[in-house]
């Protein structure tokens, strides 16, 4: 009788065991699915930037860098390109738009001056040109600029103004003799007006 009472209870005990182990492989994928996090949102995008210019909020990080023109160095980049530091908040720049910072910092110079100033931005044909003057005290100090994007055919130069050694071409000069080219442009241009000049 005893006998026959443990082989009943037997195949009892096998399904107990088996439901038991059942739940334990489930459990883990229940609570991975309840911490699993959702995805972080996607940045928003800018589609036209509002503001194209000098940028006073704007440098080059420190750090050791090659000339990219006599006396100077110069980044063309993104907005969120980690070598720029924007003093405060960064402005809404879209893929219309480069960013550039400039420095002289360890950049050897045979002419000793004040260091140069972004004077101006300007847009000849497809390229964007941007003008270095020697630093005034009678200005604010100008080492960044948001420009616009000339496209896949454009570049961006750097262009002293009258005879500072700042931002001249490194060897022999391209096309235009006192212009040094220190990047190119992207997809998504800024369109170029009508006249060839300006913005």
């Amino acid at each position: 009788m005893a006998a026959a009472l443990a082989a009943m209870a037997l195949p009892a005990c096998r399904a107990s065991v088996n439901v038991n182990a059942k739940a334990s492989t489930d459990q883990p994928a229940e609570a991975e699915t309840e911490h699993a996090t959702a995805p972080a949102p996607p940045e928003p995008v800018v589609l036209e930037t509002a503001y194209f210019g000098v940028a006073r909020s704007l440098t080059l990080r420190p750090g050791a860098r090659q000339p990219s023109c006599a006396c100077v160095s110069a980044v063309v980049g993104r907005a969120t390109d980690p070598a720029f530091d924007w003093h405060g908040d960064m402005p809404a720049v879209g893929s219309d738009a480069l960013v550039v910072a400039i420095s002289t910092e360890g950049i050897a110079c045979d002419t000793k001056g004040r260091g140069p100033s972004i004077a101006a931005i300007d847009r000849v044909g497809n390229d964007v040109v941007i003008v270095l003057e020697e630093f005034k005290e009678t200005r604010p100090l100008a080492l960044g600029a948001i420009v616009p994007n000339p496209g896949a055919g454009g570049r961006v130069f750097l262009r002293p103004r009258g005879r500072i050694p700042y931002g001249r071409p490194l060897g022999a000069p391209g096309p235009h003799r006192d212009w040094c080219q220190i990047g190119e442009g992207t997809e998504n241009a800024h369109p170029a007006p009508a006249d060839g000049d300006g913005f």
